[in-house]
């Protein structure tokens, strides 16, 4: 009978795991199509963001997320579904090639001309400046990163880079082979 439980909870899990990976994939073409219809609202930055490490933290639960300047935090205008997934796959990619046990770093900052910044820093193995460009395209991984350690279709920077233009963001990403990355994303803010 336990025995039996563990594969119905293997079984589960797979099944979750295949959904979450077919619901990517299909806003992925949907975004990259321009089929997707935004819904603009007004959302509170640090409560999206706390869900998102929530959700995060369950797959990665021995991460430390530690949030900066989170009494800073603005309402910011956003499709919140696409917000949401980009701030899930920029913290899921920061704690996925980090080591067990390591910290991620989350800073707010109020910037000029009404915008407000949400930066994302790991200490993972980092990435060069020849590959950045094409890490951030469709199913690629830094070479020496693609192990089964890393798991996934290698998608999400480039969801994040489709999905920040839809809805007219600036993302930047700077990152030192051996001491991490920082994803930065521009949101305006909301009023």
């Amino acid at each position: 009978e336990e025995k039996t439980q563990d594969y119905l909870n293997h079984i589960h899990d797979a099944g979750h795991q295949l959904m979450t990976t077919i619901d990517e994939v299909m806003d992925f073409a949907a975004i990259q199509s321009g089929s997707y219809e935004i819904n603009q609202q007004d959302v509170d930055i640090c409560t999206v963001l706390t869900t998102a490490i929530a959700a995060v933290k369950n797959k990665y639960s021995s991460r430390k997320f530690i949030v900066d300047n989170a009494h800073k935090t603005k309402t910011a205008s956003v499709d919140i579904s696409i917000y949401s997934k980009i701030l899930r796959s920029l913290l899921d990619n920061a704690a996925k090639f980090s080591e067990e046990n390591t910290e991620i770093h989350i800073t707010l900052n109020d910037l000029p001309k009404g915008y407000v910044s949400v930066s994302i820093k790991d200490y993972g193995p980092g990435i060069s400046t020849a590959r950045l460009a094409d890490i951030q395209r469709s199913f690629t991984y830094q070479e020496h990163t693609l192990t089964k350690s890393h798991s996934g279709l290698g998608i999400g920077l480039a969801y994040v880079n489709h999905a920040s233009r839809l809805l007219k963001t600036k993302v930047s990403i700077t990152s030192t082979v051996g001491y991490g990355t920082t994803v930065t994303v521009n949101l305006p803010i909301g009023f």
